[in-house]
């Protein structure tokens, strides 16, 4: 027969298990936030220091920045090709990231 000792365990388990589902989602979205800020900062450092023979070739990647540079990686000034390095691997680290959510 039932006792109410019994029936506390599985709405404890119940009630356990949506907090953690909703610390889940919750860190996720928290995550998700900044992986969108860290791309999205990346893009707009990036842009105003694009060559300007190559900003007509951003359409075809999308409209970013970043990999219309690591296509024409040749064409970046000697100056910034160790910072866009560094930058666009945190960058596809990033967007690796955030497909994974």
């Amino acid at each position: 027969v039932c006792s109410p000792e019994s029936l506390r365990i599985p709405a404890a388990m119940d009630l356990l298990n949506s907090a953690r589902a909703e610390a889940t989602e919750a860190m996720n979205s928290a995550g998700r936030s900044v992986l969108e800020k860290t791309i999205s900062e990346t893009e707009r450092r990036f842009s105003g220091k694009m060559p300007w023979h190559l900003k007509i070739f951003t359409p075809c990647h999308g409209g970013s920045t970043m990999e219309t540079l690591k296509t024409f990686e040749f064409a970046i000034p000697a100056d910034l090709k160790d910072e866009f390095q560094a930058a666009y691997a945190v960058y596809r680290g990033a967007k690796n990231r955030l497909n994974d959510l």
